[in-house]
């Protein structure tokens, strides 16, 4: 072991050593020994942690043996090597200064070999063969060669140096020893008492613990409980942890069909590690037990993969495997999770009423008056594609859109009359919490029509009609008499949209307030939306607010620096000059009026023409660079424009 390491151990032992033995009385003074008398009195004395107590004058121990090898007259710890492995260690009492109350070495001591097994092994002292459960002790196997290894039998003898004195409360491994040396074996009639006690050790390490934490939420009640079962020589709970990821969004938005909480699972000196989950039937919401699968979540591949091995017992409610690997562990429906994931899920697929349970948005979220006018049997009938004439229409289409979106869901909402919502609780359509994502994709068209009197107050982020979504086109609608509160991303129309696509004819009217820099009176925050005739009379947050989205509004007001000069080639592509410093360097693409790409210019000196979205197309084109500077996206160069 390297000495700085070894040195670094015993001081930290020696501290420990010195709370326990302060108290004990000291001999009268006498001469000094030399480091090799003290040395043989700390190793042989009749104290099992190798410290004796002496009285002799801080002076008089440096006048006798040196320089010390760390210290000096004034620390409070004083070390002198003797040889290899070997260290005299003196502390000064704090209590009576310059008198000496404690030296110390390392330790040589004599083990006999009780079990070898997995990357354990399980020894008792030598001298007390006839051992017992306090006084096993655990071994790592790579503190072995390969030699070594081969030599390990029931009563073998192992001799080892280290720091200090093993830890005699079962099963406490020693301090990793500084050498090993494995002798001859125990006398057989030795041996036959050691078989008894190796059996009994044999029986302990057979028998299986179990951990069991409870991770029930209201938000996924699906799993009840989960626990580690495994083999260690101590208290389980010692080794094992179990963390339920309920509320933890990066879990949930890797997959689809999750039912209950996600859980990671760590361990250590674990032998036959399993995992069970316990599930509520009742719970499941009408997923049949068969289709109960449980995933492993891969960091190193960015994945979920399927546990096959996985024991299903429908009797028990559970579903237990043995696991090799610590990370997450989760359950879900296999119809959901193979079909979104692009796979054969015909052997799983069942008849399945959705409205007969409470969804995640029910449980989760303030539904307001959306569950007191909602027809989920005309939703049912009526999904994906909503045309909507009244305000129990138009609940049940947010209704269902909340109920049961996800990221491969499209929908439309048509709306065939005006609509008064006055008088209503209103909620957003498309939502984003605890259970993951569960955006509105697709089209809004209002053919011309008007939703008059939309209140929603839900101190949510993501406040507006359609409260979190992406790829979305809206047109031809107006909001009147509109009043929209929420905590962060407020927008009459919109709350936070992404996605390159068009909003267009649209009219909204009413008042906006939000405490985060992000509102706005048609969107909140919004990347990429292209806005054509849209007006507003709104006042956000006390004030009359001028444009569609706060990013509009950053967009017109931020005094912009040229900093990168673009340059357009005779073959339109465009070439920009070498600056640094700039976070999410980006090319801004519009054709026509409208976003069409934007896309990362960090490593990128030049935008080609052969751009799928620039060859072959005719009309205007305007391209500049943005990046991310305190917190939005600002233009930091020249603007190109060209038709062609």
């Amino acid at each position: 072991m390297d000495c700085k390491i070894a040195f670094r151990r015993i001081v930290a032992t020696v501290l420990i050593f010195t709370f326990a033995f302060a108290a004990t009385a000291c001999f009268g003074k006498a001469a000094v020994p030399t480091k090799e008398e003290a040395l043989e009195q700390c190793m042989y004395n009749s104290d099992p942690y190798g410290i004796k107590h002496y009285k002799y004058g801080k002076r008089d121990i440096f006048e006798a043996w040196g320089e010390p090898d760390y210290g000096d007259e004034d620390s409070p710890v004083v070390v002198w090597k003797c040889k290899k492995g070997k260290y005299l260690i003196v502390e000064c009492d704090p209590d009576r200064p310059n008198r000496i109350n404690t030296m110390y070495s390392s330790v040589t001591q004599e083990f006999v070999i009780l079990l070898k097994s997995g990357s354990s092994v399980y020894v008792s002292p030598r001298g007390t063969v006839k051992t017992d459960y306090s006084r096993c002790i655990r071994m790592e196997e790579s503190w072995f060669d390969e030699e070594q290894i081969k030599k390990l039998r029931l009563g073998s003898i192992i001799e080892t140096e280290f720091d200090g004195s093993f830890n005699e409360t079962f099963p406490e491994q020693i301090s990793q020893p500084y050498s090993i040396k494995v002798k001859d074996k125990v006398p057989d009639s030795e041996l036959r008492e050691l078989y008894e006690e190796a059996e009994y050790i044999q029986e302990k390490f057979a028998e299986a613990q179990r951990v069991v934490v409870d991770v029930y939420s209201d938000e996924k009640p699906e799993v009840k409980a989960v626990a580690i079962y495994g083999i260690t020589f101590d208290d389980l709970a010692n080794h094992v942890y179990i963390l339920a990821l309920a509320g933890y969004d990066y879990y949930y938005n890797q997959t689809s069909g999750i039912l209950g909480s996600p859980v990671d699972i760590g361990f250590d000196d674990v032998d036959k590690p399993s995992l069970a989950f316990w599930y509520s039937e009742e719970d499941l919401r009408g997923v049949p037990e068969r289709n109960i699968m449980m995933l492993h979540y891969s960091e190193e591949e960015q994945q979920y993969f399927i546990m096959d091995e996985a024991v299903l017992d429908t009797d028990m409610n559970t579903i237990t495997a043995d696991i090799e690997e610590e990370g997450v562990y989760v359950l879900v429906d296999a119809y959901q999770w193979l079909k979104a994931m692009g796979k054969d899920a015909s052997d799983y697929k069942y008849d399945f009423d959705p409205t007969a349970f409470d969804s995640d948005w029910e449980r989760e979220c303030n539904t307001g008056s959306i569950m007191e006018l909602a027809d989920k049997q005309w939703a049912v009938a009526n999904a994906p594609f909503f045309e909507v004439s009244t305000v129990e229409e138009l609940a049940s289409a947010v209704y269902y859109i909340n109920a049961f979106s996800d990221t491969w869901h499209y929908y439309s909402i048509t709306l065939k009359n005006d609509i008064d919502l006055t008088g209503y609780d209103w909620v957003p359509c498309g939502w984003y919490g605890r259970t993951g994502d569960h955006p509105f994709i697709g089209t809004i068209d209002g053919q011309g029509h008007t939703i008059n009197g939309m209140r929603i107050d839900t101190g949510y982020f993501d406040a507006g009609f359609l409260g979190w979504g992406y790829e979305i086109e809206m047109k031809d609608i107006s909001f009147t008499n509109a009043y929209v509160k929420g905590s962060g991303c407020v927008g009459i129309a919109g709350g936070e949209i992404y996605g390159m696509h068009v909003w267009e004819n649209i009219y909204v009217q009413g008042e906006v307030v939000g405490s985060e820099n992000d509102y706005g009176a048609v969107i909140g925050r919004e990347g990429g939306t292209t806005f054509r005739n849209c007006t507003f009379d709104v006042i956000a947050n006390g004030k009359p607010f001028n444009y569609c989205s706060y990013k509009k509004m950053i967009d017109a007001e931020t005094p912009v620096t040229e900093t990168f000069t673009l340059v357009l080639n005779s073959d339109y592509s465009i070439t920009r000059d070498e600056q640094r410093g700039f976070q999410n360097l980006t090319w801004h693409i519009e054709h026509d009026g409208v976003v069409i790409l934007e896309r990362n210019a960090e490593n990128e000196d030049s935008l080609a023409s052969s751009l799928q979205w620039i060859d072959g197309n005719s009309g205007d084109f305007k391209i500049y660079l943005v990046a991310f500077i305190d917190g939005y996206y600002i233009r930091v160069s020249n603007i190109i424009e060209y038709s062609k």
